[in-house]
């Protein structure tokens, strides 16, 4: 897991908290994302802020 610091965002969001981090997002919940707003799978998963 990278720092705490990496992983909160300059708005105070704590990344390793969101269903939508990469390392969080599972495919079922993608699946659920993808269905109701229609962004494709790959477009979901977000890597932070700060990259």
């Amino acid at each position: 897991m990278k720092d705490k610091k990496a992983l909160t965002a300059p708005c105070g969001l704590d990344c390793f908290n969101c269903e939508i981090y990469e390392d969080n997002l599972t495919e079922d919940f993608a699946e659920i994302i993808h269905k109701k707003i229609g962004v494709s799978k790959e477009e979901i998963p977000c890597k932070g802020c700060r990259e």
